[in-house]
Order: structure tokens, then C-alpha cells, then sequence
């Protein structure tokens, strides 16, 4: 009985007619303009806890997901069904090994962020900046906002970038190992606030990767992506609630 081949796998298509300089305009106009907008914007706007995630969301969101579309989808470089965006490749099945994936690696991801943040002479107070993105202040309102944004939003528009077209793309020139760390090394850089987190991050990116070379579709990568950052977010608020209580 034939199976149907890897989406990933090299062939003729659309994605095969990318050429160097189309991956590196794609990384400018996504990861590049999104690192120097939210850069430029958090220079000259007024410190506001919740409206800074909501813009930092918001810019994830137009940079990511919009290069893999304007850049990419609508220049013919890839389509939706060959990275498996379409429902057609999702089985439920996928969202446990997701959930699996997410709640399994995440404390020792928490740990090697430790770990990688002492060593570098840090302490844990360098995580304060990406606790404040996370967590604007210990409202209902921001734990919405951050549920909706650091929890859904950007997990869907950065799989989009960096697995959908990013890793793909790699993927058909090159084999699985280094698809995977080129893309997880960029996705890794994306969160250079703080060491800890770009270590922790290398570690996903390569979970995420392999998920999708697994199952041929993005929504499982997306899917362990939301699971991961839902969790930060629920431990850092019940955990900011509980301290409260008990003082």
C-alpha cells in the first residue's frame, strides 16, 4: 500500500523556485522588521504594561504571519496545503502528542534556561523583561490578553514563519538536521532578550520541526507551541495569585 509522500519532501513545486536571495528578504521583511519596529516603537512610546504586549502581539502577528503570506504565499513560493495548514492532514491524534510533547519538555526547557542564564553570569532577575511582557500586571484583563496573544497569536504566526516557510524551505534543499537547527537557530534569536529563553527556545524549535516533519501539517507544531506558552502564562499568573493569598 503507497503512502503519500512528505510535503517536505523534494520535488518539483512552487517552493523548489525559491533562490537564496528570496530567504534572506524573507528574513528581513519578517524577523527583521519586527525586531526593528517593536525596537523603535518601545524607544518612543510611553511605558503601558498592557497596551506593550497587545502592540508586541500585535507586531508578532503583521511580521510573522504576514512575510509567510505576502512574501511567500502570494509570490507562489509555497502554498498552505504543501505545510499543511489545511484541516485535511490534522488528526486528533496529533493534539495528544502535542499536549505530550509541550508538558514533557517543558521543565527540562525551564531548567536549561536556569542553567544557561547562571552560567552566563546572569541571575534570574534578567528574566524580569520577558516576566512583564508575559505578565503586564496580575489583572484579569492581562491574563486575558496574554492568553489570547502569548498564548494563541504567537504561536500560530511564528510557526508560520519559522516552520511553515523557513524550515520548509531548508528542508527541500537540505536534510532534516539542518532544516531543523537553521530554523530553530533563527527562531532562537528571535527571543534574544534573554539568554535563558533563546536556549530554551533552540530546544522547541527542534520539537516543533520534527512534529511537523512527523505529521506533515503545521497545526501540530502550532499546537505544541500554544500548549507551551498557555502553561508559562497560567504558572506565572497562578503563581503570582497564590503569593498574594499567602501574604
Amino acid at each position: 500500500m503507497m503512502t503519500e509522500p512528505s510535503p517536505l519532501e523534494p520535488r518539483a513545486s512552487p517552493t523548489s523556485r525559491w533562490e537564496w536571495l528570496d530567504i534572506v528578504w524573507y528574513l528581513l521583511g519578517g524577523l527583521g522588521l519586527y525586531m526593528l519596529v517593536g525596537a523603535l516603537l518601545e524607544a518612543i512610546l510611553p511605558r503601558q504594561p498592557q497596551l506593550d504586549t497587545l502592540l508586541k502581539m500585535g507586531l508578532n502577528f503583521t511580521f510573522l504571519a504576514g512575510s509567510a503570506y505576502v512574501l511567500g504565499v502570494r509570490r507562489g513560493k509555497f502554498t498552505w496545503e504543501e505545510i499543511g495548514l489545511s484541516a485535511g492532514r490534522w488528526r486528533w491524534r496529533y493534539l495528544g502528542m502535542a499536549a505530550a510533547v509541550a508538558i514533557g519538555l517543558f521543565p527540562l526547557r525551564v531548567c536549561l534556561g536556569i542553567v544557561v542564564i547562571l552560567l552566563s553570569g546572569l541571575d534570574l532577575t534578567s528574566l524580569q523583561a520577558r516576566q512583564a511582557l508575559v505578565m503586564p500586571d496580575a489583572s484579569l484583563s492581562s491574563f486575558l490578553i496574554s492568553l489570547l496573544g502569548v498564548g494563541v497569536l504567537a504561536p500560530f504566526s511564528e510557526e508560520l514563519f519559522f516552520r511553515g516557510a523557513l524550515y520548509s524551505w531548508f528542508r527541500r534543499r537540505y536534510g532534516f538536521l539542518v532544516a531543523a537547527g537553521v530554523s530553530s537557530i533563527f527562531f532562537a534569536l528571535a527571543h534574544i532578550d534573554n539568554i535563558g529563553v533563546v536556549a530554551s527556545s533552540l530546544v522547541l524549535g527542534f520539537a516543533n520541526a520534527w512534529l511537523l516533519e512527523r505529521t506533515r501539517t503545521i497545526w501540530t507544531a502550532v499546537a505544541t507551541h500554544a500548549i507551551n506558552n498557555s502553561l508559562a502564562v497560567l504558572i506565572l499568573y497562578v503563581g503570582v495569585a497564590a503569593q498574594k493569598l499567602l501574604t
